[in-house]
């Protein structure tokens, strides 16, 4: 899968991309910030509160859309600047094989 082209804003099935964890990674919050553990490989990734706030979305399936208003009511930012790093942060989640990718023309 090219993720430079599925992460971005001009997909235009992004809004409808649904996303969820994995199951099988193992995650704890810890003052506002979450750990996640992938047994498979043994590699850890630490989330800051913004992340958190979004792996904590993840726990059911939720589309990009949803993410996005969400972030954007709790933190009080703007469209413009959130949707880039949330495409990022989802990103680098994907690439690392913590979440899944729902959506039927993801190739």
């Amino acid at each position: 899968m090219n993720y430079n082209e599925f992460f971005s804003v001009d997909n235009p099935a992004l809004n409808t991309i649904v996303f969820s964890r994995h199951k099988d990674k193992l995650s704890t919050n810890l003052d506002q910030e979450t750990v996640i553990l992938d047994m498979t490989s043994g590699t850890y990734s630490q989330l800051n509160t913004v992340g958190t706030s979004i792996w904590d979305m993840l726990n059911q399936p939720v589309t990009f859309a949803n993410i996005l208003n969400k972030i954007i009511l709790l933190y009080e930012t703007n469209e413009e600047e959130c949707i880039n790093d949330i495409l990022s942060f989802l990103k680098d989640l994907a690439e690392n094989q913590l979440i899944q990718i729902d959506n039927e023309s993801v190739t």
